[in-house]
């Protein structure tokens, strides 16, 4: 079993077997999070980054439990924008390459870029223009090829994702709202997406509503959503199961049972509905 997007510094839902071997309480947190994946057949996790590395430090852990983890550390942030949980927030160029030659000397496995913001869950407008300016985004692309770095972008939104290929992400991480014409993009560069479908399909799944949310627009982002994936399927793109965990409707380890059943779902709608019958 497999997760490609996972937040394992973040959420604490275990309380049976828990274990507190660190003097650190954000760490045992995060190890306790671990142990909920190492019992339930996991070989591979991909985490998502946070602020003060956490998941990155319990790489060694993940190997004793047969777990390869890859992680970014923590993520490359605009200052000021969201992300202030996921990594340092960056102002300038001088600023993003200083943070570009830490995470090199740190030797993480990846880079993770939050190139937009979150889905608006309120009714409020969707503010999903990229963070990075051209010049910065074109940047990090020439330092990931340089450092062999894999690069996940969280973004959302048509303009943001078109970005995250023109910087040379490898994987799109949610990609909410996305198109028609910009899934073909995705097709033709090779980008494999990963939805996160769970944390807004679990909220319709359990009925589970996290204060603020418009009940109503969520199931539409929802459903939106999975026409897209469906669409993805139909197309070819190369699509993996990235659960969110961590969040707060999405628990880590059974969080990942529930985004490949909503990938299932999408797959199966795509078979019954080719391209153009939808």
């Amino acid at each position: 079993m497999r997760d490609y997007h996972i937040h394992l510094g973040y959420g604490d839902f275990r309380r049976e077997n828990r274990e507190n071997r660190f003097a650190d309480p954000a760490l045992n947190s995060a190890y306790n999070n671990l142990l909920e994946y190492g019992g339930r057949g996991f070989t591979y996790l991909r985490d998502g980054g946070d602020r003060d590395m956490l998941a990155f430090s319990l790489k060694g852990e993940a190997k004793k439990l047969g777990i390869r983890l890859d992680s970014p550390g923590r993520a490359i942030v605009k200052a000021g924008c969201y992300g202030k949980r996921l990594g340092h927030g960056v102002e300038t160029l001088a600023e993003l390459k200083e943070e570009l030659r830490f995470l090199e000397q740190a030797g993480v496995d990846l880079l993770k870029v939050i190139l937009t913001g979150l889905v608006d869950c309120g009714g409020g407008q969707q503010r999903l223009t990229p963070y990075f300016s051209r010049r910065e985004r074109l940047y990090i692309r020439d330092c990931s090829r340089s450092a062999g770095w894999p690069v996940m972008v969280h973004v959302n939104g048509v303009p943001g994702i078109r970005a995250a290929l023109e910087m040379g992400a490898t994987t799109v991480e949610h990609g909410y709202f996305i198109d028609g014409e910009t899934l073909t993009l995705l097709k033709e560069h090779g980008t494999a997406w990963v939805p996160t479908v769970a944390p807004f399909g679990n909220a319709v799944l359990y009925d589970h509503w996290l204060p603020g949310w418009n009940q109503d627009l969520v199931r539409r982002i929802y459903e939106g959503h999975m026409e897209a994936v469906a669409a993805g399927f139909r197309r070819g793109i190369y699509i993996l199961p990235g659960s969110d965990a961590g969040s707060s409707i999405v628990p880590h380890g059974s969080g990942a049972f529930d985004e490949w059943r909503f990938l299932q779902r999408a797959k199966e709608k795509a078979l019954a509905a080719p391209e153009g019958e939808k």
